[in-house]
């Protein structure tokens, strides 16, 4: 778990500087794909991470999906699902955004279009959704 943690919070450090790019005057200096497809595509892996857990969590709560935590000597599960779901995942909800929203500005300031901008929204939602749908059926699955 600390290892995962180490590399997750090394991901996040990487995505904020890489969304410094996005911002700052240097990023001008990159060609644009460089800049927009691995912004797009970390806000699309950030959704989908918040999205499985609201939709996985809840439906494990109903009863309906049997998720598997191992390796836990004792835990409350109400606590550990109210901490990431009310604190955890709205982070990663709202680096989703904000890297989306910087990404459209800079797409917008190196003379991208409209009808591209909103292209380029909609492939990341189609993205976010696919991630999010493959996510849960890889949850679901292992717990079964």
């Amino acid at each position: 778990m600390r290892r995962a943690s180490l590399v997750a919070g090394l991901g996040i450090v990487l995505v904020g500087v890489g969304a410094l790019g996005l911002v700052r005057p240097w990023g001008l200096r990159l060609p644009r794909w460089l800049v927009i497809v691995p912004a797009l595509t970390g806000s699309a892996y950030a959704a989908s991470h918040a999205l499985t857990a609201y939709l996985t969590k809840p439906l494990h709560l109903l009863g309906v999906i049997q998720l598997e935590f191992d390796g836990w000597a004792r835990r409350d599960e109400a606590a550990q699902f109210a901490w990431d779901l009310l604190f955890y995942e709205p982070w990663f909800l709202g680096l989703a955004v904000l890297v989306t929203l910087a990404t459209l500005h800079h797409h917008r300031r190196t003379g991208g279009s409209a009808h591209a901008e909103r292209r380029l929204v909609a492939i990341t939602v189609a993205a976010t959704l696919l991630l999010t749908l493959f996510a849960c059926i890889v949850v679901v699955a292992r717990t079964a």
